[in-house]
């Protein structure tokens, strides 16, 4: 028997204990998405997006025009499964796994910034792409830190 305690303060203790460790053991750890209604929806919508994303390829031997016309593919499809994510869950549940809302506005932001080189392209102007920064960082480095690996990040910069 321990000194001083009780077998009622003892076994208050472990409960303390046990449930301290579950709570910490199933907590939604708020820099990944782990909740798993989202990570099906998500996983399904990244396997289409691979597909669509390999389907165009933005190859660098293509001349200006045909590079562009790629990459808009691409943006096209990266949009669709924006959308798709956002339509297929509830804002609530979207807002309960933290990073899915940022995460999908940062695709978004990605998209935007590629359409922006995709345009240059078009017009024949000299093209760049700029990543754009959250917190800080490039956006790729934060979409790359939700846990979830959807596409080549690297490559859907690497333009023109």
């Amino acid at each position: 028997m321990l000194i001083g305690l009780t077998g009622v303060t003892v076994a208050a203790l472990v409960t303390i204990f046990a449930v301290g460790l579950w709570v910490y053991a199933t907590h939604d750890r708020i820099e990944l998405i782990d909740r798993p209604e989202v990570m099906e929806v998500v996983d399904a919508g990244c396997t289409r997006l691979r597909a669509d994303l390999a389907a165009n390829p933005v190859d660098r031997a293509l001349q200006a025009p045909q590079r562009a016309a790629a990459i808009a593919a691409q943006d096209r499809a990266i949009r669709t499964f924006v959308d798709g994510v956002r339509g297929a869950l509830d804002p609530q549940v979207r807002a309960d796994d933290v990073p899915v809302d940022e995460w999908l506005d940062d695709w978004t932001r990605l998209v935007d910034a590629r359409e922006k080189v995709a345009e240059a392209l078009a017009r024949g102007a000299t093209a760049r792409m700029v990543v754009p920064r959250g917190g800080g960082l490039p956006i790729t480095e934060r979409m790359g830190s939700v846990g979830l690996d959807c596409a080549d990040l690297t490559a859907l910069v690497r333009l023109p």
